[in-house]
Parts: C-alpha cells; structure tokens; sequence
C-alpha cells in the first residue's frame, strides 16, 4: 500500500495505482505503527487508532466500549519551557508518560487536548515529533534530518479555559472528563509560566461551567506543590480529584523524571483503577521522600467516605496493557565496605540490548540536603552514575566510589526502553560502609588558604572540600582587586573574564580538590583577592539564586 495527498486528505491506494509522477517521495516507520510521509508538497505524519489492536486482546463487550464509546481528556503541562524552570524536563516527560497511557488504554489524538509551551512531544520513543500538542504552540511534524525550529509560547489561563471549551464540543461522555494537571503550585493558584498564575477560584469556576453545561463527570489529578490545599477548594458534585501532596510540597527525582503523576499512570496503564493506582504512587512516591525524612501525603476526594467512585473509575477498563516483561534485575548483591572503596554496579534488563536505550543506578546516601529550585519546588537531589552495556555478557555495568560518610546506601537501578518505557528494580541494594565520618546536618563549602598574605613570586595553593554537595553545581571563583572576576573550571584552569562557569572536575564530598597551585606571577597586580565556593542548585542560572546559594569566601592579599 502507498499513501498520497488529495485535498489534504491521505488516502491509501495500491501501489499499482500510485500516480506517475511520484507524490510519495519516502515513507518511513516511526517504530509505533505510524508512518512519516515525505511527497514533493511536504511532510505528514499518520498515526494509527490503537483501538482495533485493543480489540483483538479483549472481550466483545471491552471492545465495543473502546470502538463507540465517547471520552475525552485534557493534559496541561505547565510551568514554562524556560531555562529559569529546572523541573520543565521531568514535566515534561511526565505529560508525554500520561499521554503514551492514554493511547495505549484506546484514546485516539482527537480524544486528547494536549496543552504544553513546546511544540516538541515524543511520547512513542522514535525520536521525532508526534505532533500531538494542541496549544498554545502550534505542531510541526518533522524527521530528524530536518531542521525546523520548535515553537515555544507559554501557557495563559485563555489556553486553559480553550482547552475546556475543547471538551464541552464532545457533549456527553461515556466516562468522566479526564484532567492531567502538572504544573508548579501554591496553596491558592497554579503556575502556569514564570509571572503568570491560574488562581484557583478561577479554575474551579472553568470546571464548574463545563460540568453544568454537559453534565459530564470529571475526574481531576493534579502534580503540583501544595496540591491538596487546591484539592480542597475544588470539591464538587460528581468530581473525583486527586493530589499529589497535601499541604506540603510535591517531590520530583529530577534524575529519573519520575513524580507520583508517573507512578500513578503506570498504574492506569496496568488496567488499576484510579483507588488502586492512587495508592500504588502514593507508596511508591513515599520511598523516594523517605530518604531525605519528609513527608509527602497525596489527598482524595470523591464525594464518598471510603472511595467508592474512585475503585470504580477505569481508563476504558480494567484490561491490563503494560509490558509486564520490562524489568530491571540488579546483579549486584548488598554488601559491605570501607570509605574510599569502590563498587561494581551491574544490572540487566529484560528486553534485548538492542531495545534497552539506557540504564543507570540511582544512590541514596545516609543522608542529603533538601535542595529547592527557583519556583520553590524541592529537588530530590540523589547521585546517580550511567551504567554502559557490556557485550561479553550482556548485562550494564559501571563503577561508584563516592562512598564518603558512614552508613546505609541504599542503591535502585533503572532502565529505560526505546518507547521511553522506565522501569526499576523492585529491590533496593544496600551497601553498610564504615571507616569514615558521620554525615553533617547540613551542605556546606570550605576553602582552605596556608595564610592571609603572599608575595609575588610565592608558591600558592587554595582546596576546596564540599558537604552534601549531590544536587548542586559547584562553582569556585576568584574576585580580582579590579572587581572582575575568574571562574575556575580545573585545577589552575579558568574561564573567560566575568562568565560563570561551573566546576568541571572531579567531585567527591569530604575530599578536598586543588582550585589552585602555582607561584604567584611577578608581575601579578597587588591588592586583595578573594576566593569563593558556590553551591547553587543543579542546572539553575547560579547568579539569579543567590538566595538559593550555600557559599564561601576566603580572602589573602598579594603585596
């Protein structure tokens, strides 16, 4: 079969009736069942209903609900795209993960509004753009080779109330309305970008003008910081929500991508219903806070006292579709060990090397700082080493060695596959290591000088040793006497005049790294130096945060 333009409908033809002049200039797999499609008028991207696959795995009746029933939902990925908003990549992995459960459970892209400040989602794992969000960008579809840029605007309350006026066009739903909320919060509104909030009261009063207008259920999730103190200001009749948080903050291992919205669509998309899956991510999402003693405590509310509707509600079903045969294997058993020992990490994973695009270990210390980024929300700041496959034997491995406190590591592995499916092993490794200090209660930075003044001429040397430095930058630099300053990125190597620029050498926490060794120049200018050690939170721009910092300063004159 061939595919070709005819008024901008594709239509399929028999390759003995594909037209002379050749229209189809290339057709190519996009590894999901859809097909890029390159003519001489331009590029097209065709996607298939998964519908009519579902039907061959389920009952008559399962599958006559999935081919004639009427749904609908809403995604808004909020936030912004900007660099200012450190949490945008796991937002946004987290939106496409919901979108992928969406599909794989029977809806089609015309059941699903998809609202995001970027253009770009690949939510199959192909590496292009499937050309599924609505608004406010507007889509290209586009392969690798082509060089398009990707449109950004950030999200308004307009988009959210378009996206509503979206659904009230399907009139009456077979299921509730199904609302993905992701986004930066406070106990009064959503960010939707940097500077630009839905209040809640406004958003309540959007929810309830579209249920009085299609009498139509909604059933609500919200991913954001103080999400139950929204919760609580969006009950209504015939409208289940769910929150990530109570009043409190949400979590996010930024590593990872992974949140309670992800744990909780894994569990839809393994056919739970949205109790079961409420207190799938809520324990799940509870290992990942333990580690730094908070406390995270996603809400419910239907309208029921024991969760009757929410048992009840179903994404299509209760089929299962997930790929039970992804898992994660650790192959490297708990253990023992001193303070500067190294550790062999190994896994494997159930798919064929050729399937597995990653893999990687995320450690947990015996203790990390609670680290926020500049919108307030809490970074899960845990090391984390890539493993590499090995071809001899098939399995991933790497070496970790930054075992620099007393107490219990506790280490998970991860895998992610070509369709940008995670998985992780069920069991944590823990690793007993000994020999050393106890953790400090808090980050800190030091730079140690031999004395407070130098010749030119003299022999001079600066360390630096961190603390609980795991999910921050490190940056070092030196103030001259003329008020400019040099960033450092390696032992006696610098940046550019006044460019910010963070350290790019070894790290290890409690081990002191050289900043400088050398004899001062001759011709050295006099006066006063200082050097500084920043701890500024991971990917953020280092010199808008100051208030974020943990620094020091250690001055010495030259003379």
């Amino acid at each position: 079969l061939a595919y070709r333009s005819v008024g901008g409908e594709w239509t399929v033809y028999n390759t003995d009736n594909a037209l002379p002049n050749k229209q189809i200039l290339a057709l190519y797999g996009d590894s999901n069942g859809g097909l890029w499609i390159g003519t001489s008028g331009g590029l097209a991207h065709l996607t298939f209903s998964k519908k009519n696959t579902l039907c061959s795995e389920l009952s008559d009746e399962q599958c006559q609900n999935i081919l004639t029933g009427k749904r609908a939902a809403i995604i808004i990925a909020g936030g912004g795209s900007d660099d200012s908003n450190t949490l945008w990549d796991s937002t946004a992995a987290i939106s496409t993960d919901i979108y992928k459960m969406l599909n794989k459970r029977g809806f089609d892209n015309d059941e699903i509004y998809y609202l995001s400040p970027s253009s770009y989602a690949d939510f199959n794992g192909d590496g292009n753009d499937d050309c599924i969000v609505d608004a406010p960008a507007t889509p290209r579809c586009r392969l690798k080779a082509v060089e398009t840029p990707i449109s950004e605007r950030s999200l308004n309350v307009d988009d959210v109330r378009q996206a509503f006026a979206w659904a009230k066009t399907g009139g009456q739903l077979d299921q509730p309305l199904y609302v993905f909320f992701i986004d930066h919060g406070t106990p009064d509104k959503f960010q939707l970008s940097k500077g630009n909030y839905l209040y809640v009261d406004e958003f309540k009063s959007i929810l309830d003008s579209y249920q009085n207008e299609t009498g139509n259920e909604v059933a609500l999730v919200i991913e954001a910081c103080y999400s139950g103190a929204l919760l609580s200001q969006l009950k209504a009749p015939h409208r289940a929500i769910i929150s990530s948080a109570g009043n409190e903050q949400a979590y996010f291992d930024r590593t990872s991508k992974q949140g309670f919205s992800r744990f909780f669509a894994k569990g839809l998309t393994q056919g739970r219903s949205f109790w079961e899956s409420f207190e799938y991510a809520s324990a799940k999402q509870k290992k990942y806070v333990q580690s730094i003693n908070r406390d995270q405590s996603p809400q419910w509310y239907d309208g029921t006292e024991e969760g009757q509707w929410l048992k009840e509600i179903f994404i299509n079903g209760d089929f299962a579709t997930a790929d039970v045969t992804f898992t994660v294997e650790a192959l490297t058993t708990s253990t023992k060990l001193s303070v500067g020992q190294s550790i062999e990490l190994r896994a494997k994973a159930s798919l064929t090397q050729s399937d597995t695009k990653r893999l990687w270990a995320i450690i947990k210390p015996p203790k990390v700082s609670l680290i926020l980024d500049s919108y307030g929300t809490p970074i899960l700041a845990f090391p984390h080493v890539t493993l590499y496959k090995r071809t001899d034997s098939g399995d991933w491995a790497a070496t970790w060695q930054e075992f620099a406190y007393n107490g219990t590591y506790e280490i998970t592995f991860y895998a992610e596959d070509k369709a940008g499916n995670i998985s992780s092993s069920e069991e944590a490794i823990t690793v007993e290591v000994t020999g050393g200090n106890d953790s400090p209660e808090k980050s800190s930075v030091n730079i140690t000088l031999a004395k407070e003044r130098y010749q030119r001429g003299e022999l001079f040397k600066a360390e630096l040793t961190e603390e609980l430095g795991w999910g921050y930058d490190l940056y070092a630099a030196i103030l001259l006497p003329d008020g400019h300053f040099l960033a450092l990125r390696d032992t006696n190597k610098a940046a550019e005049l006044n460019k910010a620029k963070k350290w790019v050498s070894d790290r290890t926490p409690h081990s002191p790294v050289t900043l400088l060794e050398l004899s001062l120049p001759e011709n050295l200018p006099t006066g006063q130096y200082c050097l500084y050690g920043i701890l500024s939170p991971e990917n953020e721009l280092v010199l808008e945060n100051l208030p974020l910092w943990v620094w020091t300063q250690q001055c010495f004159e030259v003379f």
